[in-house]
């Protein structure tokens, strides 16, 4: 059992360790809560009051040294894990993709063009759906999703949807591309 919890504070540590680069940008008034979950591999059901345990613990350690951030950490079930952990690694690649959006908005004329072409269609099919209040970006994924599906159901693309499939996906590989190219020069 202790060499269990020791795995545990170990595999931790390690986490906690990578995103000291992240937590050395913020300011003393800044409080950083960070979410770490986890899988248990070994146990279908965490033992809530133990992983509560190691949090305070942590959380004591990281005040008394004056840090200004603090862990929030979630045991998962190793069923459960996968869909968990995939799901929040696509809003998290989704979260970058909208700020740099936004960054492009402001920055790049032949982005704003282009998304301006695409917007009545984009605001068209935010209409439908139950979320109308979506990103662009997330628009743009749906659409493509929606055309993939009627390719799948073999049913007619009309041009106009073509069309504004071809916008999207130029506007989706550009995004990509800066993206990619950002990320290689961080």
């Amino acid at each position: 059992f202790r060499r269990q919890i020791m795995k545990k504070l170990v595999s931790l540590m390690l986490v906690l360790c990578m995103m000291v680069s992240v937590l050395a940008v913020a300011t003393a008034e800044d409080k950083i809560i960070i979410n770490l979950t986890r899988c248990t591999f070994n146990l279908a059901t965490p033992d809530s009051e133990q992983v509560k345990k190691v949090e305070d613990a942590i959380n004591a350690y990281l005040a008394e040294n004056g840090k200004n951030y603090e862990i929030r950490l979630t045991d998962i079930g190793s069923g459960e894990y996968t869909d968990k952990a995939n799901l929040a690694l696509a809003n998290n690649a989704l979260a970058e993709l909208e700020d740099l959006h936004s960054t492009l908005l402001n920055e790049d004329a032949m982005y704003r063009a282009a998304i301006l072409r695409l917007q009545p269609s984009l605001n068209l099919l935010k209409a439908k759906t139950d979320r109308p209040t979506m990103s662009d970006i997330e628009a743009c994924l749906l659409l493509l999703y929606q055309i993939m599906l009627l390719h799948l159901q073999k049913r007619e693309i009309t041009p106009q949807t073509a069309d504004v499939q071809q916008r999207a996906t130029q506007l989706l590989q550009f995004l990509s591309k800066t993206y990619y190219a950002n990320s290689r020069t961080l």
